[in-house]
């Protein structure tokens, strides 16, 4: 009888609150699709490279077990090679990702949210430059070196590159907001 009673109790109480907790879950999940809504899309592109086995590579049967093994070595130096500078260099100029706001910041970015506009940073700056005893300096344009250090650098933070240890291939992985940069990057 005493169980039964607190279930009813809880019952009514639910029942007299339940314009607030309808209120209150309504918000919950409009705010939470205005967020995902918000949130840029990622396509992933992935990829292998499989690369030919050294002819020169000469090793030795390890534990008994005769056949080739490996060269981890070269497997390692392609991978290094795959995420040079240099390399992803060119492919930035290949691909003209200049001109792709999501690798030159100069550009205006038409996929921009309100949320990309809140930037503490920049307004403390600005409120910096208002203060009139501190000396300033005009902010200089960004340089065609600064601008491809940032396409570069959009590359290489996008860009992963592994292998099993097993066999010549290496497996490469970039994530873009354009499905098309995403596979031209893996796939030239």
């Amino acid at each position: 009888m005493g169980a039964e009673l607190k279930v009813k109790q809880l019952l009514e109480v639910l029942w007299r609150r339940r314009f607030l907790i309808t209120s209150v879950t309504l918000l919950l999940v409009i705010g939470i699709y205005a967020l995902v809504k918000t949130l840029p899309q990622a396509y992933t592109a992935q990829g292998m490279l499989q690369m030919e086995a050294s002819p020169f590579t000469l090793t030795e049967p390890q534990g008994g077990f005769g056949g080739l093994t490996v060269d981890l070595a070269n497997v390692r130096s392609a991978t290094a090679v795959l995420r040079s500078l240099d390399l992803l260099g060119e492919v930035g100029k290949k691909l003209n990702l200049q001109s792709n706001p999501e690798f030159n910041p100069t550009l205006p970015d038409p996929a921009a949210s309100w949320l990309d506009q809140i930037r503490p940073r920049a307004w403390l700056q600005a409120a910096n430059r208002q203060l009139p005893f501190i000396p300033q300096t005009p902010p200089s344009p960004m340089t065609q070196a600064q601008i491809d250090n940032a396409v570069i650098g959009t590359l290489w933070e996008n860009l992963t590159t592994d292998t099993d240890g097993k066999s010549y291939v290496v497996y490469l992985t970039y994530s873009a907001r354009d499905p098309e940069v995403a596979a031209a990057v893996v796939m030239p």
